[in-house]
């Protein structure tokens, strides 16, 4: 197998460093003509990154994941073909792809994903147990640093429920990372944790959209922590004079935000990073 495969996947990567999408496309596909599955894979992923912004970047990523696929059962490329399914809404698919990738690789990374995909399912109790296990691995920072999830710790909550989601919560709140305030509002929420929600409130509506349900959940635990008002009331300047009157239309009505607050459920986001790229490292032929 042509061993140079690998000179064209390093230009390709340094061109995807300086952002030259042109250069790094020709590059990945010198690549391929190797034969080589790492390069097939490679290729592959990079047209799942680039989203619809270079050839139909759909297609082309699910036929050259596919082709390393029919070459190698390597776990990241299984992983590859089980983020695509993923995106299609075939979690099942995904679920069977990355079932077959863990035989072979404990990658926390990976056992999130499998929970994101039980979570899809319905299977909340298998994705407890996967998001649980990810925890355990002290992979937090990697995950929600680096592959654009949610702390396994926030996710395991939302598969639990009564007095064990309440617990999730207490031990998932010292390591709230700023990108999950939302989701850590709407897990006080559901808790009826609202004095827990009440002091990152002004936060809330500051950064955040301030759409129904955001107003609503603000709503709803300033119903139940009313000394946080003021100051949550103050965080909305002239030029949202319309989003201020709706949080106080909420406030006093207790079905319509009860109803609102609850409009749109967690779901776990899946991981990823760039590390789904493969090298000459990753395995030998």
């Amino acid at each position: 197998m042509d061993k140079n495969w690998t000179t064209w996947n390093t230009q390709a990567m340094q061109a995807l460093d300086r952002g030259d999408i042109e250069q790094a496309e020709r590059a990945f596909r010198q690549a391929c003509g190797s034969g080589d599955p790492r390069a097939d894979s490679n290729l592959g992923w990079f047209y799942f990154l680039m989203g619809g912004s270079v050839r139909d970047s759909e297609a082309e990523a699910r036929y050259w994941i596919q082709k390393a696929l029919q070459r190698s059962r390597h776990p990241l490329i299984l992983q590859n073909i089980a983020r695509l399914r993923f995106e299609n809404g075939d979690f099942a698919g995904a679920l069977a792809a990355l079932q077959e990738a863990h035989q072979a690789s404990q990658s926390p990374v990976l056992l999130y994903n499998l929970g994101v995909c039980h979570f899809g399912l319905g299977d909340k109790a298998a994705a407890a147990a996967c998001f649980r296990e990810a925890d355990a691995a002290n992979a937090a920072d990697l995950l929600c640093a680096q592959c654009g999830a949610v702390h396994p710790r926030l996710a395991y909550a939302f598969c639990v429920q009564g007095e064990e989601r309440a617990a999730a919560l207490r031990r998932y709140a010292p390591e709230r990372n700023d990108m999950e305030l939302w989701d850590y509002v709407l897990l006080c929420v559901q808790c009826e944790a609202y004095a827990m929600a009440a002091p990152v409130l002004p936060e809330l509506v500051s950064q955040w959209a301030l759409t129904d349900q955001t107003l609503a959940m603000t709503a709803l635990c300033l119903q139940h922590v009313p000394a946080e008002k003021e100051r949550v009331l103050r965080c909305f300047s002239d030029e949202l004079s319309e989003e201020r009157d709706r949080l106080l239309h909420l406030l006093g009505d207790a079905d319509e935000c009860a109803r609102l607050a609850a409009s749109q459920p967690f779901f776990p986001p899946p991981a990823t990073h760039e590390g789904y790229f493969m090298s000459e490292e990753e395995f030998h032929f």
